[in-house]
C-alpha cells in the first residue's frame, strides 16, 4: 500500500508498506505482528481514522487505556475521539513505486 499526504505549503509525506509481511513503513520488523501479515486474508481498506484508543483498561497491547467513556456524545464534547477529513482520494491499481 502506498500513501502520500499532501497539503499546500508543506512537503509531501509518503509511506509504502507491504501488508504481506511484518515489516513496518520504516523498514523495521514488528515481532508482535504475524510474519505473513495479511497475505492469506481477504483485506478491505476503508479510508478513515483507525483510532487505536480503547476505553478498556487491561494489560496487553490492544488496551492502551485511553481517556474516554465509550459514550459518543460525552467523548465528542470532551475531545476524546479521532476525526479525519479527506479533500481528495485517488484510487489506482497496485504498482511498484
Amino acid at each position: 500500500m502506498h500513501l502520500t499526504f499532501s497539503t499546500a505549503g508543506k512537503n509531501d509525506v509518503s509511506y509504502s508498506i507491504n501488508l504481506g509481511n511484518n515489516v513496518d513503513a520504516y523498514g523495521n520488523v514488528d515481532e508482535k505482528e504475524h510474519p505473513h501479515g495479511y497475505a492469506a486474508d481477504w483485506h478491505y481498506f476503508k479510508a478513515g481514522a483507525y483510532n487505536q484508543c480503547s476505553t478498556k483498561n487491561a494489560k496487553g497491547i490492544w488496551y492502551p487505556g485511553c481517556l474516554g467513556t465509550g459514550d459518543w456524545a460525552t467523548d465528542k464534547q470532551n475531545g476524546d475521539y479521532a476525526q479525519v477529513s479527506f479533500s481528495k482520494l485517488v484510487l489506482s491499481p497496485a504498482s511498484p513505486q
